[in-house]
């Protein structure tokens, strides 16, 4: 027997699996920087996908790299969207 609290983990997953498919498609494997927002912030990232390792390289801009120091991940940060969407 299904209950309500399975179905609704279930239906949340599948959409962040989408939303993580959507940017991960934004970014080019060739390695091309892409500039991307922070849907919630606004601020600006640089964003590019090293294929030797396998992880997205994730480079503030502006004012914000006073602040944040670039880094490495596995995945793209999920309230990251393509400049130009925010």
């Amino acid at each position: 027997m299904i209950n309500a609290h399975q179905v609704l983990r279930s239906d949340a997953g599948k959409d962040r699996e989408d939303e993580m498919s959507i940017t991960n498609q934004a970014v080019p494997k060739s390695g091309k920087a892409v500039p991307m927002r922070n849907q919630r912030t606004g601020a600006a990232w640089l964003v590019s996908f090293n294929y030797t390792d396998g992880t997205y390289w994730h480079e503030p801009q502006g004012n914000l790299r006073h602040i944040r120091r670039p880094y490495a991940a596995r995945n793209i940060e999920p309230h990251l969207v393509p400049a130009g969407t925010h």
